[in-house]
Protein backbone atom coordinates (compact mmCIF):
# COMPACT_ATOMS: atom_id res chain seq x y z
CA UNK A 1 0.00 0.00 0.00
CA UNK A 2 0.74 3.28 -0.84
CA UNK A 3 0.40 6.28 1.55
CA UNK A 4 1.11 9.66 0.96
CA UNK A 5 0.82 12.71 3.40
CA UNK A 6 -0.96 15.94 1.58
CA UNK A 7 0.65 18.88 3.24
CA UNK A 8 -1.24 20.97 0.88
CA UNK A 9 -4.39 20.25 0.43
CA UNK A 10 -5.65 23.03 -1.88
CA UNK A 11 -7.58 26.33 0.02
CA UNK A 12 -8.50 24.31 3.27
CA UNK A 13 -5.13 22.98 4.01
CA UNK A 14 -2.30 22.57 6.74
CA UNK A 15 -1.44 25.75 6.49
CA UNK A 16 -4.81 27.52 6.99
CA UNK A 17 -5.85 25.71 9.77
CA UNK A 18 -2.29 25.29 11.86
CA UNK A 19 -1.95 27.58 15.08
CA UNK A 20 1.29 27.58 13.85
CA UNK A 21 1.14 29.56 11.44
CA UNK A 22 -1.52 32.28 12.94
CA UNK A 23 -0.49 35.22 12.63
CA UNK A 24 -2.49 38.34 14.86
CA UNK A 25 -3.40 40.68 12.87
CA UNK A 26 -1.83 44.23 14.26
CA UNK A 27 -3.25 48.17 13.11
CA UNK A 28 -0.20 49.93 12.58
CA UNK A 29 -0.80 54.10 11.98
CA UNK A 30 0.81 55.52 8.25
CA UNK A 31 3.87 57.28 9.18
CA UNK A 32 2.19 60.47 7.84
CA UNK A 33 -0.82 59.99 10.57
CA UNK A 34 2.01 59.52 13.35
CA UNK A 35 3.78 63.03 12.03
CA UNK A 36 0.23 64.45 11.85
CA UNK A 37 -0.89 62.89 15.16
CA UNK A 38 2.60 64.40 17.06
CA UNK A 39 1.84 68.02 15.71
CA UNK A 40 -1.70 68.20 16.83
CA UNK A 41 -0.42 67.03 20.14
CA UNK A 42 2.08 69.91 20.71
CA UNK A 43 -0.37 72.05 19.63
CA UNK A 44 -3.38 70.77 22.12
CA UNK A 45 -1.09 70.44 24.67
CA UNK A 46 0.72 74.03 24.50
CA UNK A 47 4.03 73.09 23.40
CA UNK A 48 3.35 74.90 19.80
CA UNK A 49 1.02 77.93 20.07
CA UNK A 50 -1.40 79.56 17.77
CA UNK A 51 0.74 81.87 15.27
CA UNK A 52 4.24 79.95 16.31
CA UNK A 53 6.07 78.49 13.29
CA UNK A 54 6.21 74.86 12.92
CA UNK A 55 8.82 73.04 10.80
CA UNK A 56 8.98 72.65 7.06
CA UNK A 57 8.49 69.28 6.18
CA UNK A 58 12.32 68.35 5.51
CA UNK A 59 12.95 69.40 8.86
CA UNK A 60 9.83 67.08 9.72
CA UNK A 61 11.50 64.45 8.41
CA UNK A 62 15.24 64.92 9.52
CA UNK A 63 13.46 65.42 13.06
CA UNK A 64 10.85 62.04 12.82
CA UNK A 65 13.22 60.05 10.75
CA UNK A 66 10.21 59.40 8.83
CA UNK A 67 10.29 60.35 5.19
CA UNK A 68 10.06 63.92 3.17
CA UNK A 69 6.83 62.10 1.38
CA UNK A 70 5.03 61.34 4.44
CA UNK A 71 5.84 64.20 6.13
CA UNK A 72 4.47 66.19 3.16
CA UNK A 73 1.32 63.84 3.54
CA UNK A 74 0.86 64.77 7.34
CA UNK A 75 1.04 68.96 6.77
CA UNK A 76 -1.49 68.87 3.38
CA UNK A 77 -3.40 66.71 6.14
CA UNK A 78 -2.83 69.41 8.85
CA UNK A 79 -3.50 72.34 5.87
CA UNK A 80 -7.01 70.77 4.87
CA UNK A 81 -7.85 70.31 8.82
CA UNK A 82 -7.00 74.00 9.27
CA UNK A 83 -4.51 73.12 12.09
CA UNK A 84 -1.74 74.64 10.50
CA UNK A 85 -1.89 77.90 7.97
CA UNK A 86 1.28 78.32 5.42
CA UNK A 87 1.94 81.64 4.16
CA UNK A 88 2.72 83.31 0.77
CA UNK A 89 6.59 82.29 1.28
CA UNK A 90 5.73 78.91 2.24
CA UNK A 91 6.07 78.82 5.93
CA UNK A 92 3.96 76.77 8.21
CA UNK A 93 2.38 78.48 11.36
CA UNK A 94 0.07 76.92 14.02
CA UNK A 95 -3.72 78.46 12.87
CA UNK A 96 -5.16 81.09 15.29
CA UNK A 97 -8.19 79.47 15.66
CA UNK A 98 -7.50 75.34 16.70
Amino acid sequence: MNYTLNLFPGRRGFLKRSPMFAVPRVSVAKPSAMVAGRIRRLVSSGTLRPGGQVPSPERLSAMTGVSRQDCLEAVSHLLEKKVVRQEVDGQLFVADAV
